[in-house]
């Protein structure tokens, strides 16, 4: 199953209306982990100059295995294309906890 039509149908499952952005929440419930999980790979994306130990202006720090999110003040979400990006980017999340896992 594509990442694209396993997001679909895990939103559909989870009574979660399609949006430009989700909750860290909504993420959670979708990928069945916890809030927490989910802060951690955002935080993990990108994480703060004092954490990097650098200006992320200058040097920025990404990691590819987090997930990219916006954050407002201290709240994050998760933009649509992200999590379609993410899934793309781990496949083994897909291999282990898709429809098509045993």
């Amino acid at each position: 199953m594509k990442p694209d039509d396993f997001l679909s149908d895990a939103l559909r499952r989870c009574g979660i209306a399609p949006a430009a952005t989700y909750s860290t929440g909504q993420v959670a419930r979708l990928l069945g982990v916890s809030p927490e999980t989910i802060r951690r790979l955002v935080d993990a994306y990108e994480p703060s100059a004092r954490e990097a130990g650098a200006d992320p202006a200058r040097d920025p720090v990404r990691r590819p295995t987090g997930l990219r999110a916006i954050r407002i003040h201290t709240h994050r979400r998760v933009p649509h294309d992200a999590l379609a990006e993410w899934l793309r980017a781990n496949s083994a999340y897909l291999r282990l906890y898709g429809p098509d896992a045993t």
